[in-house]
């Protein structure tokens, strides 16, 4: 209730614009909610325009230490496949610090769009492809199920029938907490 009523309030100058005016308002405004995310030698431009962005910008070197000690290891100029690249973070990673050419792999839309705009955002559309592709153990038309559908950055998604779950999932989501 406290988080509606904060919601109406910061949002309320947008409600006096036009129609037409205000979606462009408040999109100027999200694509302002970035931040700068330190690396070794380098920095990368993520967007953090939901608590769950945030948190993920947050965990670029602490979240997958073994991955990111992995990507460490590449040679300038290899090839990095990324399934379920979420928002791209280790996409974003191995391109601007090992160099690497990028094949980025997320089945969801909403983290597709995040993560297509982080790669404009830092200058790595050249260094990374984005698809939105689901690796299953065969090759099938299917859904892609969520257990938080609107949380842009979520993860855990499951490719096949109708309320598959990940076998990953226990019932936690991905929410800030934690």
């Amino acid at each position: 209730a406290v988080m509606r009523w904060l919601d109406r309030m910061l949002l309320w100058p947008a409600r006096l614009l036009p129609p037409a005016r205000r979606g462009s308002a408040l999109h100027a405004e999200v694509r302002r909610l970035v931040r700068e995310v330190p690396m070794p030698l380098s920095s990368l431009t993520m967007s953090v325009e939901t608590p769950l962005l945030l948190k993920r910008s947050r965990q670029l070197l602490d979240a997958e230490p073994d991955t990111i000690e992995w990507i460490e290891s590449f040679d300038p100029g290899s090839v990095f496949w990324d399934g379920g690249a979420n928002v791209g973070l280790f996409s974003m990673y191995a391109a601007r610090r090992r160099d690497c050419r990028v094949l980025s792999f997320e089945p969801s839309v909403e983290n597709l769009g995040v993560l297509c705009r982080h790669i404009a955002m830092n200058g790595l559309g050249a260094g990374i492809t984005p698809y939105c592709v689901a690796f299953a153990g065969k090759t099938a038309l299917g859904l892609i199920n969520s257990p938080e559908p609107r949380d842009i950055g979520a993860s855990l998604h499951q490719f096949g029938e109708r309320g598959d779950v990940s076998p990953w999932w226990h019932g936690k989501t991905s929410s800030v907490q934690g």
